[in-house]
């Protein structure tokens, strides 16, 4: 069964590179159908790590934020068309947005939406190093949103 994922990507570049990585990684090892998101900055930090045609070679469906609701991102969460939501890397800027409920950007109101009939998200910040660990691996920021309520 192919799993539907709604990957949002905002203006981090920490890690940015390692998550689509991760992203390839993952569509080649499971089914997985996987179309991206990208903020207004997030298109921008992209373009300016030079990542965007590796981006769009690896996952063609590839959407740009125009407003909070452009593409229709919501729409589909709603009409579940999407089993789970993954916005990495995220800045603090969007993780702080959606524990606190604001909804004004594509990513924070999918988000927003999407904890309404409790789909799975992971908003995943980038950050320095854990104490305790062997480096600064995405997992050092992963934040989970589950039914309304964010935990890091």
């Amino acid at each position: 069964m192919t799993l539907r994922i709604a990957w949002g990507i905002t203006g981090c570049g920490d890690y940015l590179k390692e998550s689509l990585d991760m992203m390839k990684e993952l569509t080649l090892e499971h089914d997985l159908d996987v179309r991206v998101f990208l903020s207004q900055a997030g298109e921008m930090v992209v373009k300016w790590y030079k990542l965007f045609n590796d981006l769009k070679t690896s996952f063609p469906r590839t959407y740009s934020e125009k407003s909070p609701n452009v593409p229709f991102l919501v729409g589909d969460l709603q009409l579940g068309k999407y089993d789970f939501i993954i916005i990495t890397p995220s800045t603090s800027n969007t993780v702080a947005k959606i524990a606190a409920g604001i909804s004004d950007t594509l990513l924070s109101n999918a988000a927003a939406q999407a904890m309404r009939p409790a789909h799975p998200i992971d908003a995943i910040r980038a950050r320095g190093p854990l104490e305790h660990g062997d480096g600064a691996g995405i997992e050092a920021g992963r934040t989970k949103v589950r039914g309304g309520r964010v935990r890091s």
